[in-house]
């Protein structure tokens, strides 16, 4: 019981950050649609909440400054999210996170947990990061099957409305003891992410587009 009751723990926590993953998502679409309607001031503000939800980017940063720059308000406040540290530190953080996805991805959990750490110790409050941290928990401690672990994090990732340019998971390649064509589904596939995240995180960093 006691065993079952940890299991259901560790569930309510992937979900929990999944659902502010969500959020996060959810703020970066409405930004985007706001930039792309010229409001510049609510832009702004919405990338400014992703950037709180989703973790720190540079990508979002820099949309911010273009906000500010364009609508020549000078009323938005850089967000004080540990700022300084959080911007040196980035490329470290998503090394290391790239790192803990390939690893997952190929069964390599040890590995996987090695480079997690990393990735939170350097940014404690990225979201990607702390699903991925989880859902190790849930194969590692529980031994939730791996495939289906993998399986219901692409179907939540090709749910949200926009893939942040900070998620390095590419649902596009199965590791080597999965079959996509046989055991996945058409809307699981990753095939059938048009494009898949790695693309649109490239595009994405065309902020000037």
């Amino acid at each position: 019981m006691e065993r079952e009751t940890k299991f259901a723990f560790a569930m309510d926590k992937l979900s929990y950050y999944n659902a502010q993953y969500r959020v996060g998502c959810n703020q970066l679409f409405k930004g985007e649609s706001y930039f792309e309607a010229e409001n510049y001031g609510k832009a702004a503000g919405k990338f400014a909440k992703a950037i709180q939800k989703l973790g720190y980017s540079k990508v979002l940063e820099e949309k911010i400054r273009i906000c500010k720059q364009t609508n020549n308000e000078g009323i938005y406040d850089s967000l004080k999210y540990k700022q300084e540290l959080v911007e040196r530190n980035e490329d470290r953080r998503q090394h290391y996170y790239g790192q803990a996805c390939e690893a997952f991805k190929f069964g390599d959990i040890e590995s996987c947990q090695r480079n997690i750490k990393e990735v939170l110790l350097l940014d404690p409050k990225f979201i990607p990061g702390r699903i991925l941290k989880s859902e190790i928990k849930l194969v590692a401690k529980f031994e939730k099957a791996l495939h289906q672990t993998i399986v219901e994090k692409e179907i939540f990732l090709r749910s949200l409305p926009v893939i942040p340019p900070t998620e390095y998971w590419d649902p596009s390649q199965a590791g080597p003891s999965e079959n996509p064509k046989e055991e996945t589904s058409d809307e699981v596939n990753g095939s059938h992410f048009d494009p898949p995240p790695s693309k649109r995180m490239r595009v994405y960093t065309n902020i000037h587009e």
